[in-house]
């Protein structure tokens, strides 16, 4: 059973924290794009585990208030949302165990100065923190969907060039995280494909893409 709230005392709400999360996603997979060394790379990884533990949970609640939504208007549409998020939230929850198989030793920062993944850390830590409204989800629904958007590209370029099994696992996260965000847009359900399988999405940043794979061939 998770918990449905932990009180917070400033004035930001979920979606403001949705908008946050979003951007600091973004500003993390370009930063995980460039080179970086081992002890940068540790604390990426490291930072995407503790950012998809959350995540998993502030999905598990979105997918419970769809089935609520479902349940006091029982209409296919409403049905069908539901199951695409709870789909959404499976996938993200094997995401996260497939990462806690192989994260680094804990990584100490090299330096004091914050990175976007510290604040991606910090906005799905307070995004956890609130409780899913009861309507109006589409927005949040919309940013969760951009963030793992980011989040899936991020991985990807994090897998070019680590060891393995390490660079099998984040493809596989990577993966996982093209599941979860192709899940909540449209509440759509089609069938959930293997993990292992990647292919194109309409909507990704082919710069980020790009960028890293170029980084991988040098």
């Amino acid at each position: 059973m998770l918990p449905e709230t932990v009180p917070v005392s400033d004035d930001m709400d979920l979606p403001d924290y949705a908008r946050l999360l979003l951007d600091a996603a973004t500003a993390s997979a370009a930063t995980w794009a460039e080179p970086m060394d081992r002890r940068g790379h540790d604390r990426a990884v490291r930072h995407l585990g503790i950012a998809l533990r959350d995540l998993r949970i502030v999905v598990a609640r979105l997918a419970g208030r769809f089935r609520g939504s479902a349940m006091v208007q029982p209409e296919p549409a409403r049905s069908a949302q539901a199951v695409a998020v709870t789909a959404s939230m499976r996938a993200l929850a094997q995401a996260w165990l497939l990462l806690e198989e192989v994260l680094p030793a804990e990584a100490v920062p090299a330096h004091s100065a914050c990175v976007p993944s510290d604040l991606l850390c910090f906005a799905a830590r307070r995004a956890v923190a609130f409780r899913m409204p009861a309507t109006g989800l589409d927005e949040v629904t919309r940013l969760l969907a951009d963030a793992l958007a980011a989040l899936e590209e991020g991985t990807a370029c994090l897998a070019i060039g680590a060891p393995q099994p390490l660079a099998g696992c984040l493809t596989k996260v990577s993966a996982c995280l093209q599941v979860a965000r192709d899940q909540l847009p449209n509440g759509l359900l089609p069938a959930v494909p293997d993990v292992t399988a990647r292919g194109s999405r309409p909507g990704s940043r082919p710069g980020v893409l790009s960028s890293c794979r170029q980084r991988g061939t040098r």
